[in-house]
Order: structure tokens, then sequence, then C-alpha cells
């Protein structure tokens, strides 16, 4: 853990003027170095040089859940979402099958909750709003009758919540703080689908709105490249362009940050701190940016077929992180760009698009007060939607199989003290 003393930020002040011309991928020491100090009303944390961890970390997947051909329990049509419950077992949210499929904490199949419908129990077009509260009740969103469905622990439809609208199915988690839920929802009726204002409802336990949260205001919106026929619109953002990220954190704030800058915001309730850490650019390489123009191109000309090109053009660099997450246990995990790799085996998109060319990301670990535990590399089937979930010592996320069947795997962090 970092100094908090004034005199040691001092301290730390000088160590940062010798060591500025290297940022900290390139740090020779492992020790871990970092300035905290006061900016206004914002306490700043920045990471120089180093990480508790060191560069020992690593994630190795130890239990897969999926098959294309055989037992159909464990076959997944789409895989909308995943939350673990404290007992360790895996709910998986299937939007093809419409149910919950339970899994122990060995893997074996236990149950399926739910089916096609709109009684109790029964999902229309569930979306990727999952979550377990604290008293083991799950919660599914289900857009497509407008609502949220609750199940007790083992699998008995409760109460349905009617505080949600159809209008919107949402790519981002339900949240939790608590036994209060938090869903992305439009703060006002859609006129504009490229206008449109999102917020984050908070719903009591009872199925009760609180209130609605505006989310934290970074930057500039990010830049799209857009179509239209007809009535129908596209808009796909232009690949590694500055975006502004946010997630809720357990505890109850919001995790945010411009994407151009190692800059991370956690809006804590008795004070607000900034992380900071050099970070190398890392630069798009002309094949990346040849497969990812021809990627986003063919998606386009899905709805017009002779669409070109008419956004901002896809920039040199990638940003200083892709996306935030906030673990269980409160530490905040940071999703990096890395160097572009030729896959071993070239995958094909839904538009017909070949992928040879795949980028080694990383993860940046913080606790909450800031100190930099270090990063971890992301295997490269690693999905990061729908959201994983982060445990101290273990991360869940969907993965691909070898013939592009969806699976759930888990992974073990491991070399950490």
């Amino acid at each position: 853990m970092g100094p908090s003393r004034a005199s040691h930020a001092i301290a730390l002040g000088i160590v940062s003027l010798t060591l500025a011309c290297q940022p900290s991928d390139s740090a020779v020491s492992t020790e871990l170095v970092q300035s905290r100090t006061q900016r206004g009303d914002t306490a700043v944390v920045r990471t120089i040089s180093g990480s508790t961890w060191g560069d020992s970390a690593v994630l190795e997947r130890d239990l897969t859940i999926g098959v294309e051909d055989g037992d159909e329990r464990y076959m997944f049509g789409s895989i909308n979402a995943i939350a673990v419950d404290a007992s360790g077992r895996l709910l998986v949210l299937d939007g093809q099958a419409r149910s919950v499929r339970v899994y122990d904490s060995t893997g074996a199949h236990l149950a399926d909750w739910g089916r096609d419908g709109a009684g109790p129990g029964e999902f229309r077009s569930p979306d990727a709003g999952l979550a377990v509260l604290s008293n083991g009740d799950v919660v599914v969103r289900d857009p497509g009758n407008a609502r949220m469905q609750k199940f007790s622990p083992d699998g008995t439809p409760r109460d349905t919540w009617s505080v949600i609208s159809g209008q919107w199915r949402s790519r981002e988690p339900l949240f939790v703080n608590g036994d209060t839920l938090l869903t992305l929802q439009p703060s006002r009726e859609i006129t504009d689908i490229n206008n449109v204002s999102m917020a984050l409802v908070r719903i009591a336990p009872n199925g009760a709105v609180i209130d609605t949260l505006a989310l934290p205001v970074q930057g500039a919106a990010r830049e799209q490249v857009t179509t239209r026929r007809g009535n129908n619109n596209a808009s796909l953002p232009v690949p590694w362009t500055t975006s502004s990220q946010w997630t809720w954190h357990p505890r109850g704030y919001f995790v945010s940050g411009n994407s151009d800058a190692y800059r991370i915001t956690l809006q804590q309730p008795q004070r607000v701190l900034q992380i900071e850490r050099d970070v190398l650019a890392q630069r798009v390489a002309d094949n990346e940016r040849a497969q990812e123009t021809e990627r986003v191109t063919a998606g386009m000309r899905w709805l017009d077929s002779s669409w070109t090109w008419n956004g901002a053009p896809i920039p040199d660099t990638k940003p200083a992180f892709e996306q935030l997450f906030a673990a269980r246990d409160g530490r905040v995990w940071v999703l990096r760009a890395g160097a572009a790799v030729e896959r071993a085996t070239p995958e094909t998109d839904d538009n017909g698009v070949v992928l040879r060319y795949t980028e080694r990301r990383t993860f940046d670990v913080f606790e909450e007060d800031g100190t930099f535990l270090g990063s971890v590399a992301v295997p490269d089937e690693f999905g990061a939607r729908p959201a994983p979930v982060f445990a101290r010592n273990a991360v869940w996320a969907v993965v691909q199989g070898a013939n592009g069947e969806p699976q759930v795997a888990r992974f073990r962090l491991v070399g950490v003290n």
C-alpha cells in the first residue's frame, strides 16, 4: 500500500521527477512507487513504477462449461449474462433458451429456471440483466415483458416488477448495491435513436423505484459512423476512438474516466479518488486498421449496400484503456488494449469478414484506495461482454469453444500474494 502522509507524497514527488521519462510499462524495478497528493477536493494516486504483485500474476483457466454437441444441459444458445452467488453456483442467462441455467462450483448442471412466455417465471426477451441479491434471490431483466422477474434461491418465481421500459434492450449488466438494483434505462422517451439520454434507475428490494442517477459526464461522445435506410438507422463506433467509460461500484458509487488519458475517478461517498498511471501508447497496426475498416464497412452495408465511410478515421494509437469493471471485493479492473497478433485460427464474423488478427489485452488491477496491485495478461479467448464476474482470486467470463460454441470459463488468479 502506498504512503498517504503529506511528507511521503513530497518524497515520492521527487522520485517521480527522476522516473518521469520511464513509463511504468518499461520500469526496471518491480517495487511499487506511487505518489499520493491532493488536487482540490480530489485525492490523486499516481503509479510511477512497479506493482504489488510484480510480474507474477496470471489468469489460469480451471473450469469450462459448455459443449457443441452432446448433453443438452451443457449446450448454450446465446449467453446474455452470467452471475455467481454466495455458494459458488454459476447462473447463465441463455437468451435463446429463455432460461437461467444453474451449475454448481464444479460445473455440474443443477437446474433450469424459466421458459418462453409472459407468465410468472417466464421470459419474452431477456437482455444482459442478471443479478444476485444478498439473500440469494435472483433478478432477471426482461424488456420483452417490460419487467424484472425475481426468483428465490431455489428457482421459485417470486415477484415481477414493471419498472423498466420495453423500448430498450441493454448490453449493460444489472448493478447491485447491497439489495438495491441499478438498471441502465433511457432517462426520457426516445424520439431520436441517435440521441438517447441514459441514466441509472435505482430499484429497492420490493421493486419500488427509488430515484434516477445521471451518468458521469467525462467528455465528448465517441466518434461514430452512421447510415439510414427508410425508417431504420444504424451506427457503429469508430474503432479505438476515445470514449467515456463508467461502471457502478458495489459499494455504491461511479467509477469513470475518459479513455484519452489514464485517469480513472472513483466518486466514493467520503471523497473523490483519482487513479493515474503512465502507460506507453499502443499503435494501431496497418493490418489491424484494414481488418477493422472491413469489419465496420460490412456491418454498415448490411443495411445500406452503397455505404461509404462517413465518420472520423481510425486513429493511429489506441486509447489508454477500453473498459472499467468493479469486482465484488471492491477492486477495480481496467481493461487495456495491446499489440496486434495473428490468430492461430482465423475467425469469421456474422457478416462474413475473416478476422485474422486480435490483440494482446491486459487488466490493470487496483485496490479501492488506488494501490496498484499489478497487470494481468488477458487470455485470448476471454470475452469482456457480457460482463465478466470478478471475485478476489477468480474471474468468470464467456468464451468461445473450438468451433465457436458459447461457453463459460472460470479463471483462477495465481501468482499473487
